[in-house]
């Protein structure tokens, strides 16, 4: 991949150094699988755009470059990234045998697409990625069948009118679309529309007998206008169930409508001489069970051939070494109004992300499961965050190789110096469960400790490797203000465990449950935040956000007072617990929301919600209910006003006034109004010295 460059000089040919021929991209640090570039063993490596120089392992990557090069084994690829991380594809290359490429929670610069699609690829993922149309990703490979564009910011009819007729599965849940008009989709076996907050119309949107797995959920409908048919295939589907399937996992069938409003008018009804009809009488997935899906059903239509989308090209464009490359510039900030992206679409019935294939995993407490929309195993090598990410997030661009889904040739060596006799450690109770692992009450050579272990639906090669990189982050703190990790433990990679100091107290939240306000004095609560305060300050003097901060997270001891826990909470890990009771949401700030790009002065904000938690005794916004129907408010409604600023987690009026002004500064939505880590601990410090 080295152009060699030779000068003519004095009549002779001269070498000069070879220049890379990544030179004139917009990136500095390209991930290739390029055999004549990476070191002898290494499938892959980071190499300098300048002088294709390989980088160290584990080095950060803001473009992909030839990746033709993967095992002849592979026919699914990844990448996944977390933060601001930006990524260039102008000069990616792929094995045309690719029948499966994703691209995750990586904000995708122009031109958006790498030379050439792989001409066999069948499944195209892009979510997370700032893509405002889908036309930037044409022409799209002629065999393609499933396009998951979910959490980006498309808002085109026009475009979905022009899909191309390949694509029977589609996934544009979470995005900002606010109408649906006309649209063929009688091809479609599967659409997910869940998480798309803006939209309120939907009008004349076929569906045929095709249909098998459509997901409405989390949205306000207030005109839906169908023809007979649509309203005949849609009303023979079934609420979720799921079928297995030969890959050893399972699939969805049937509708999803979870936190769902339809409600059609006679006067929307009326002059289509349509009538008013319930849809999906069976009222399975609902709060209320009187809640009834109203619709519109005209009369079929004399049908007319759908157009289809450009043909694709049998050639990618050449790239021009001479021209100016695009810059790499962040995508202008969507307006609050209707910003659903990214975590948004966590809070809908689903979100394929949380490693996306983790999906088929995720469970509300009250519902059934939502479908996944993507279903390859893979495992991912972590990566320090690209240089737009001011400080480092806990899960960082990656590039994930899909396998046979085992764990054994993980390398756990960077845990040696940590590695305990299997045979030490013991396990007695469950103390916890979160989305990926349960935290034991155990013990070590006769001391107590805790425990944590990946739940066995979550063995994977992504999540142990995850795992690994939490343990040795863990590993590096020394504070008394953060849980100690005693060391690791494992007989093979699958059933790594975490053993650290046990905190007899258990976590901030059950205390706060189990205690009314009198039997947990202020005066006891302002060491809880002081604590808080100086773990905190320790992390982000190390360029560290902890991304997760609220009570579950917090844990106390009778002798060891109170810790910073859990490092293991990525993009996906925050998407899958949203799924799980009380979203991680209600704590993130809101530019994290919007996914916007942010720094320490997040966990600030999040610090401010557990003040309110600290003096409601609940979460936030539990309390808060529709006036209209007395019911809690819906997740999407709450994150909609915390981006817009419109609401503020309670405060009772025993607060104390200074520790209210306090969350208030906290909870500022300019970060940079926001009390810093240390500004806190010292405020909290000084009033606790003056008691």
């Amino acid at each position: 991949m080295l152009a060699i460059v030779l000068v003519l000089v004095a009549g002779s040919m001269v070498s000069v150094e070879p220049a890379c021929v990544y030179s004139t991209l917009a990136a500095t640090k390209v991930v290739v699988a390029d055999k004549s570039l990476c070191p002898s063993g290494s499938e892959t490596c980071v190499v300098d755009s300048t002088t294709c120089a390989v980088e160290s392992a584990g080095s950060y990557w803001d473009a992909i470059g030839y990746f033709k090069d993967i095992s002849t084994t592979y026919t699914a690829w990844g990448f996944d990234g977390s933060g601001p991380a930006t990524v260039n594809l102008q000069m990616a290359e792929f094995p045309d045998r690719l029948t499966d490429l994703a691209f995750r929670g990586l904000t995708i610069v122009p031109p958006y697409k790498p030379k050439q699609w792989p001409s066999n690829l069948i499944k195209l993922n892009v979510s997370l990625a700032s893509i405002k149309n889908i036309s930037d990703l044409y022409p799209l490979p002629s065999q393609l069948k499933m396009l998951f564009v979910p959490s980006n910011s498309l808002t085109s009819n026009d475009e979905l009118q022009s899909l191309p007729r390949s694509i029977t599965k589609l996934s544009i849940q979470g995005n900002r679309y606010k109408s649906f008009a006309n649209l063929n989709w009688t091809n479609m076996t599967l659409v997910y529309l869940n998480g798309c907050y803006m939209l309120q119309s939907m009008d004349m949107v076929r569906f045929s007998s095709a249909i098998e797995n459509v997901d409405v959920s989390e949205l306000t409908i207030t005109r839906w206008i169908m023809d007979n048919s649509t309203f005949m295939a849609l009303n023979s589907l079934r609420p979720y169930t799921t079928t297995a399937a030969d890959d050893g996992y399972r699939h969805y069938m049937g509708y999803g409508a979870t936190a769902t409003t339809i409600k059609t008018s006679g006067a929307d009804c009326g002059p289509r001489n349509g009538m008013i009809q319930e849809l999906w009488p069976d009222k399975a997935l609902r709060s209320s069970s009187s809640s009834a899906f109203t619709v519109c059903v005209v009369k079929d239509a004399i049908d007319v051939p759908s157009t289809s989308a450009p043909a694709p090209s049998t050639s990618a464009p050449a790239i021009s070494t001479t021209t100016q490359p695009p810059m790499l510039t962040s995508p202008t900030s969507p307006s609050n109004t209707g910003m659903v992206v990214g975590v948004v679409v966590g809070v809908a019935a689903v979100l394929g992300f949380a490693c996306f294939w983790y999906m088929r995993r995720r469970h509300r407490d009250s519902r059934p499961k939502q479908p996944n929309v993507d279903d390859v195993p893979s495992s991912m090598p972590p990566h320090p965050t690209t240089p737009q990410a001011q400080y480092t997030p806990f899960k960082t661009p990656s590039v994930r190789r899909p396998s046979d889904n085992t764990c054994d040739s993980i390398d756990l060596r960077a845990l040696a110096s940590i590695r305990l006799n299997e045979r030490d450690v013991h396990l007695h109770d469950i103390m916890g469960t979160g989305a990926f692992a349960n935290v034991w009450a155990g013990s070590f050579r006769g001391d107590a400790v805790a425990v944590k272990a990946l739940l066995s639906t979550c063995v994977t090669p992504h999540h142990v490797e995850s795992f690994v990189a939490e343990i040795q982050l863990m590993a590096s703190f020394h504070s008394p203000y953060i849980v100690r990790v005693v060391g690791a433990c494992w007989t093979a990679p699958s059933d790594l465990k975490c053993v650290m100091e046990f905190m007899d107290g258990g976590d901030l939240k059950h205390y706060l449950d189990t205690h009314t306000a009198a039997a947990f004095p202020w005066v006891q609560k302002y060491r809880h935040m002081h604590s808080i305060a100086e773990g905190l300050a320790y992390l982000h003097a190390r360029n560290v956000i902890h991304r997760d901060i609220k009570s579950r997270n917090v844990v106390v001891d009778s002798t060891h007072g109170t810790k910073l826990t859990d490092f293991g909470t990525s993009k996906e890990d925050i998407l899958a617990t949203m799924t799980m009771g009380v979203g991680t949401f209600r704590w993130m700030a809101p530019e994290v929301l919007q996914d916007a790009g942010y720094t320490i002065s997040a966990d600030i904000y999040s610090f401010g919600m557990v003040l309110s938690e600290l003096d409601t005794h609940h979460a936030p916004y539990v309390d808060h209910v529709n006036p209209a129907n007395g019911h809690p408010v819906a997740d999407g409604a709450v994150i909609l006003k915390v981006i817009n600023g419109s609401i503020k987690p309670t405060f009772t009026p025993e607060c104390p006034r200074w520790v209210f002004d306090l969350a208030m500064r906290c909870l500022d939505l300019d970060p940079t109004n926001r009390p810093t880590a240390m500004q806190i601990s010292f405020e909290i410090g000084k009033f606790l010295h003056d008691l």
